[in-house]
């Protein structure tokens, strides 16, 4: 009797499993976001994380590193990465800059203008048959209250 109840609950585990194994491979696509930054900041370090909307948890991290004239190091004026949106309905990117440019500025972190809404984007590319879904970010134009860089 025990090893019939045994057997049923293996059966209907690894079956439930299967289901879920099988859903969660369906909803595996890749989003290839290339971020960039203009020449005008090319004395700031830019950091932007990409978020999970609703949980704000970091998903991956993009650094645009500052331009080192003693080290002849140029600045980074793009980065690019590859991650799987499909587990990731919403999201968005949060971006802070160092050197600050302004005292009154320290510590901030900009948010995107933009909401990703990758299921949505998934979909229209899987219709196209496209193998990836491309994002395309410019830091500070897609970005919320990004000051100015006056007179630098």
């Amino acid at each position: 009797m025990f090893l019939r109840k045994f057997i049923s609950v293996s059966i209907l585990f690894f079956a439930l499993f299967g289901v879920t194994a099988a859903l969660a491979a369906n909803n595996s696509f890749n989003c290839v976001m290339t971020i960039t930054k203009p020449q005008d900041w090319q004395n700031q370090t830019v950091i932007i994380n990409l978020l999970d909307f609703e949980t704000k948890q970091i998903i991956t991290r993009f650094e645009l590193a500052a331009a080192d004239p003693d080290a002849k190091k140029q600045s980074i004026n793009s980065v690019t990465k590859t991650f799987d949106c499909g587990m990731y309905p919403e999201t968005q990117l949060q971006a802070y800059y160092f050197p600050i440019i302004w005292s009154a500025n320290k510590g901030k972190k900009y948010l995107s203008k933009e909401i990703f809404r990758l299921s949505a984007q998934i979909e229209a590319a899987e219709k196209s048959k496209a193998k990836n879904l491309e994002i395309e970010v410019s830091f500070p134009d897609d970005f919320s209250n990004v000051p100015l860089q006056v007179g630098l």
